[in-house]
């Protein structure tokens, strides 16, 4: 069931006889939802965030700004913005679209901040489709999948999945229990700790996973690769870039088999683990060789820079 509020606020500011405000429409709709909802929300640009609120309830709240101009000439540019709600069996949907509008590039008018406050059940999973803009989740327990054109992500806990596909932007990651799979054109990547299998693509950046405790498959151009793997990680993983390097951190006494190649004129430089070389050798651009027992294999893949092996005392998970 919705119950829509709207309020409108208007303040202002008298300068030399005419009234320069801050314009601002906002409107709060609210929900009954069941449990784990399903939230859908597609705009073409703006601030999302997510909340977590009391169970069985969503609210959204859309806040449309622009700063120090006349309420008259602000009003043509707002009403081009349009929010459509839907309740679905599932949860609720939200579309924002954005009439085309005539707008100098010099008007103050064409810099309308929008944000979305979503304040939901801490059980739901989460869609967003957004062009440009970032996104913020603090608690989720459930799926993320995120389709960014540019702009950012920041999550810091989800208990499922994590998905993001987009072109460029930031992508952060506190802690993901579920299983992670990024793929972007370009853009900086950097996930806190990981329990499940992480995918993750970039063609231009760089890659960093502090903890991953399951297998990792991590691919690159123009990528620099830097990933912590604790003992738990006991499936084989893949690290390949094209014109970057490889780093790669492991507990001493984890057993594994190494695979690693560096660029022609690169090397495989180790430091602070024990190894039986197989093949190669440290400082040449290929080695490979058995940390303590054996075990699972880990490829590494550097065509273009050096392969990194560095040996740490056992990783200690830590909640951000």
């Amino acid at each position: 069931m919705l119950w829509p509020v709207s309020r409108y606020v208007l303040c202002g500011l008298f300068l030399c006889g005419s009234v320069l405000a801050e314009q601002v429409r906002e409107q709060v709709h609210e929900f009954s939802v069941g449990e784990r909802p399903r939230l859908s929300f597609e705009l073409p640009a703006g601030a999302v965030e997510l909340v977590a609120g009391e169970a069985g309830v969503v609210k959204v709240r859309t806040r449309l700004s622009l700063a120090d101009v006349e309420a008259k000439r602000a009003e043509r540019v707002l009403d081009v913005w349009g929010f459509a709600f839907e309740q679905t069996p599932e949860g609720v949907r939200m579309v924002g679209s954005k009439r085309k509008a005539v707008v100098w590039d010099w008007d103050p008018l064409r810099n309308v901040q929008v944000n979305i406050e979503i304040t939901a059940p801490a059980e739901s999973d989460l869609r967003i489709d957004l062009t440009d803009g970032s996104v913020v989740i603090g608690e989720l327990h459930g799926d993320a999948d995120v389709r960014l054109g540019s702009g950012s992500v920041f999550a810091r806990r989800i208990t499922g999945d994590a998905r993001v596909r987009g072109e460029r932007g930031l992508i952060t990651f506190g802690a993901v229990e579920g299983g992670v799979d990024i793929a972007v054109t370009s853009g900086e990547i950097v996930i806190g700790r990981a329990e499940g299998p992480v995918t993750v693509s970039s063609q231009g950046g760089s890659v960093e996973i502090q903890q991953a405790r399951d297998t990792v498959r991590a691919t690159g151009s123009g990528v620099d690769l830097l990933v912590g793997l604790t003992g738990e990680a006991r499936d084989g993983s893949d690290l390949n870039t094209s014109g970057g390097s490889v780093t790669l951190k492991l507990e001493r006494d984890a057993d594994l088999v190494i695979d690693a190649r560096a660029s022609l004129f690169g090397e495989v430089k180790v430091r602070g683990l024990p190894l039986e070389v197989l093949a190669g050798g440290v400082g040449s651009s290929r080695l490979q060789a058995q940390v303590n027992a054996g075990g699972p294999r880990i490829n590494l893949r550097a065509s273009g820079g050096n392969v990194s092996l560095i040996g740490l005392e056992p990783l200690v998970a830590t909640v951000p």
